[in-house]
């Protein structure tokens, strides 16, 4: 006699069994979650996290825009500051202002959302700008740079900030080869006896004095397009008197225009510095601010610029 086959019975997982099931669902959540993240330390010594690569961004300094656009980045941009230059960043004109880089609208960057600002680490305000943001829970992330190495460095950081490491080494890649292209600097004019480098002497303000020292970046600028800084002072910015300029007596002097220094008259019509060797040998330039001592994606061009002036070429 047949008998009615009979399917076997379905096993049911027991509670136990789904536990850990959804307890593995969860932790694999958790493992892409954590791997999703992005933790650096910032040059304030902060830890920052962030859930996921930066989408909305706000940059406290002018470079740090122009580092983004020139990385093809300027969509994440959501705002800038007044001291974003137009000519080197076109794209960011449309976007709100935000203030200046020394006195941002902390409510209105709140009210923009952003997931990452970031903020210059090497001025003396840059903690309390940091601390006034973190206390409206936005992330910040504080990047210092007084030379190159630093320079790339922190386009290598800004690229892991927004997921864009590529992007990132790219345009170290291509500042490192337009620097590798500009000639070793051979014999130029003006030196004193027995000194191989031109002695460069960096005007940041004609009023009240001030000359840029070997803590700047523009310093950097000038070791590597050959010359030599014409202050021995490490500070970032030198107050000094048209005495010590005159004591410096350097073989280049370059003035800055810019906001800091809008209309600097020619040291030849300076009595005081009408004797220095720059200005008897003509070799006073006048050179813009921004892209001398601004750190980012122009500062090559600011090395190729004096290390041609350094040369005699110019």
């Amino acid at each position: 006699m047949n008998q009615r086959h009979r399917p076997a019975p379905i096993s049911r997982p027991g509670p136990r069994r789904l536990f850990c099931c959804l307890a593995l669902v969860l932790l694999a959540g958790n493992a892409a979650s954590a791997l999703a993240q992005i933790r650096v330390t910032d040059d304030l010594g902060r830890e920052v996290t962030l859930a996921r690569p930066a989408g909305r961004v706000i940059a406290l300094y002018g470079g740090f825009d122009e580092i983004l656009a020139s990385m093809g980045l300027a969509s994440l941009l959501v705002a800038r500051t007044r001291n974003v230059d137009d000519a080197m960043a076109p794209e960011l004109a449309k976007l709100p202002a935000i203030g200046t880089h020394l006195r941002p609208n902390f409510e209105l960057i709140a009210e923009l959302g952003p997931d990452l600002v970031l903020q210059m680490g090497g001025r003396d305000d840059a903690p309390q700008g940091v601390e006034a943001l973190a206390r409206l829970n936005i992330p910040v992330v504080a990047l210092s740079i007084k030379n190159f190495d630093e320079l790339f460095a922190a386009i290598a950081r800004i690229g892991e900030l927004t997921g864009c490491p590529d992007k990132a080494a790219k345009l170290t890649d291509d500042m490192r080869a337009k620097l590798a292209t500009i000639p070793a600097p051979g014999p130029a004019p003006g030196p004193a006896p027995g000194e191989n480098r031109p002695r460069v002497y960096y005007e940041v303000r004609e009023q009240s004095p001030i000359g840029a020292g070997r803590g700047s970046f523009v310093s950097d600028v000038i070791r590597l397009a050959g010359g030599e800084n014409a202050l021995a002072s490490e500070e970032k910015f030198v107050r000094l008197s048209e005495e010590t300029i005159i004591a410096a007596d350097p073989d280049v002097y370059l003035a800055q225009r810019g906001p800091m220094n809008p209309n600097p008259s020619d040291p030849k019509d300076r009595p005081a510095l009408a004797g220095l060797r720059a200005v008897k040998n003509g070799r006073v330039y006048f050179v813009d601010e921004k892209t001398y001592s601004r750190p980012g994606p122009h500062a090559a061009d600011a090395v190729a610029a004096l290390a041609a002036i350094l040369r005699g070429e110019k």
